[in-house]
């Protein structure tokens, strides 16, 4: 018997099952695969336009968002105009190659949109995104 280790015509366990091991492991990458759409997309609520010309992102962005209600976030924080660019300002310094990807709920009027690219690009931001929900064709 493999536990009994008293008796003298067995030899000692020669090997590791690693299938309790390969189980964890998928369970944790399952896991993984569940949760990272939650992070991409960090749970503001706006309704985003749809487009068919819309593509993924694959570098780390900022993402600046307006909801229906005129309030704005940056990275899921909560920030008004000011600290906005105060925030933009810095990553500007800190990355001036880096970009923003833009969020506006539909029901935003217009010329809030524009108001925020104004903002962004006046804190020295030159690359924008504009972020977009998928259509189906």
């Amino acid at each position: 018997m493999a536990g009994n280790l008293n008796s003298a015509d067995e030899e000692g366990i020669t090997a590791i099952n690693i299938t309790p091991l390969v189980d964890v492991v998928l369970v944790l990458l399952i896991i993984f695969m569940a949760t990272a759409t939650l992070i991409v997309n960090p749970g503001i609520p706006v309704d985003l336009p749809r487009s068919r010309s819309g593509e993924a992102l694959a570098a780390k962005v900022h993402r600046v968002v307006l909801t229906p209600k005129g309030e704005l976030y940056f990275d899921s924080e909560r920030v008004d105009e000011r600290n906005l660019t105060t925030k933009l300002r810095d990553l500007a310094s800190r990355d001036p190659e880096g970009g923003i990807v833009l969020g506006a709920d539909r029901a935003v009027p217009y010329e809030r949109v524009i108001r925020l690219v104004d903002l962004v690009r006046g804190a020295g931001i030159r690359q924008m995104s504009l972020m977009v929900s998928e259509t189906t064709p």
